[in-house]
């Protein structure tokens, strides 16, 4: 496995660790949304539970408002590297050198 340049661009299984040249990564804007999401599902029960009745149409499934946080984190950030992802400017480039990998070995008595 190679080392990459400081700023270069890293992927972690298809997500995007920068948003465009330079901007706030898609995983942040994810975390944010899931950490206010989820704050905001607790809240609604003045928090007294973390079971959260979440509606969807006539159907209502009460589950840990955690793991709908968690969800609404993955959705966003996934979606938002699928829509940022084409519109990059760089990918950067690995700069390591052989060089990089040589250490001084120890000597041993």
């Amino acid at each position: 496995m190679s080392a990459r340049a400081a700023g270069d661009h890293c992927s972690t299984g298809g997500l995007s660790s920068r948003a465009s040249s330079g901007g706030v990564s898609s995983e942040i804007v994810g975390w944010a949304t899931g950490l206010i999401s989820g704050t905001w599902m607790v809240a609604t029960t003045n928090f007294q539970s973390a079971i959260f009745p979440f509606a969807f149409g006539t159907l209502t499934l009460p589950g840990y408002a955690a793991l709908y946080a968690l969800a609404i984190n993955f959705a966003v950030s996934i979606v938002l590297s699928w829509l940022l992802n084409p519109i990059r400017a760089t990918h950067g480039t690995d700069e390591t050198s052989a060089a990089d990998y040589r250490f001084a070995s120890a000597t041993t008595s």
